[in-house]
């Protein structure tokens, strides 16, 4: 925490470069989070400041990350569009009140008990983020992070996944995301249920009830569908499932202290064939990533009637069935 009189009174420039000074001080860094805008101000100016006095790049208004490999894709809403963002590191990112670490699993466990384990896939990076689900009262974090596993489609993402939840033991209930920002399919999570062999119910907004048996509702386009299942069952979650806590001080804190458990192949030898990791297990490739432009429906008018325009409207329809 910066405090001094020196610093009283500062406007935003003032604030962001005193910001920026303290993380030149503290040295290297990949990745700077910053809340979209204080609730004085409102200005939101604070965050791209900082990263134009760091001379990084900056991404506003991000309502969900991931971070891929080497780099960091992310989605941001501004107004009514939507944008998905790739950037290397350094990257100072704003975010807005929308982004959601998953905080249904400490909720049902302050509700009912239980022990909630936190698991991802990914680069070594990707312990930062376990260590936020410790702070947001996770009870362990295991990280999947090997060479071997590396290049994994949906597919091989998933198995990978369930191995390693197999290797933990007996389970209730699995809490998938509804989907990443970079793939977008929603499969990773329903996958993992089939290679488990359990139930799985997807686009859950709500929780009904958590007893013997579970109760969701879930939002399928315009439709609304209540669901009751029992245990064990993977569900996987729309934003909608809660609104986001901060993590206490303390916890944070205290998660920072707490190993995170880093599982590579080794581990997983045991469980699942290695033959299914990694681009050797998936069977799909990835060519181009890309949001598809909405466009409206084109008519055109023939007005003649003679043999020349008889053709041209015979290959106007030739052409649209060869799609």
């Amino acid at each position: 925490m910066l405090t001094d009189k020196a610093f009283a009174g500062a406007d935003t420039l003032a604030t962001s470069y005193t910001l920026a000074s303290a993380i030149k001080k503290l040295g290297q860094f990949d990745l700077i989070i910053c809340g979209e805008k204080t609730v004085d101000g409102d200005t939101g100016q604070v965050g791209p400041e900082i990263a134009e006095h760091l001379g990084i790049p900056h991404i506003a208004y991000v309502s969900k990350l991931e971070a891929v490999g080497e780099t960091l894709t992310v989605l941001c809403d501004m107004e009514n569009e939507h944008y998905l963002i790739e950037c290397s590191f350094p990257v100072l990112i704003t975010v807005t009140k929308d982004i959601n670490t998953p905080r249904l699993p400490t909720q049902i466990k302050e509700k009912l008990g239980g022990v909630v384990t936190a698991i991802s896939m990914g680069p070594w990076r990707a312990e930062s983020v376990m260590r936020d689900a410790l702070s947001r009262g996770a009870n362990d974090a295991f990280l999947l992070t090997d060479k071997a596993f590396a290049g994994a489609d949906t597919l091989a993402t998933s198995y990978t996944l369930a191995s390693a939840i197999k290797k933990l033991g007996q389970f209730d209930l699995i809490i998938c995301g509804e989907k990443t920002v970079d793939g977008d399919t929603g499969q990773v999570g329903p996958e993992i249920a089939e290679h488990l062999g359990i139930p799985h119910i997807a686009y859950v907004s709500k929780l009904e009830a958590v007893g013997e048996t579970l109760t969701v509702l879930c939002d399928m386009e315009n439709e609304h569908y209540l669901i009751e299942c029992s245990f064990p069952v993977l569900i996987t979650v729309t934003k909608d499932i809660n609104t986001p806590r901060l993590p206490t001080f303390r916890n944070k804190m205290i998660s920072r202290k707490t190993e995170v458990d880093k599982w590579g192949a080794e581990e997983l030898l045991l469980v699942s064939d290695k033959e299914k990791w990694g681009v050797r297990g998936s069977p799909t490739r990835v060519r181009k990533i890309m949001i598809p432009s909405e466009e409206g429906r084109k008519g055109k008018i023939f007005r003649d009637v003679d043999d020349e325009a008889l053709e041209e409207v015979m290959s106007v329809l030739s052409e649209w069935l060869k799609g």
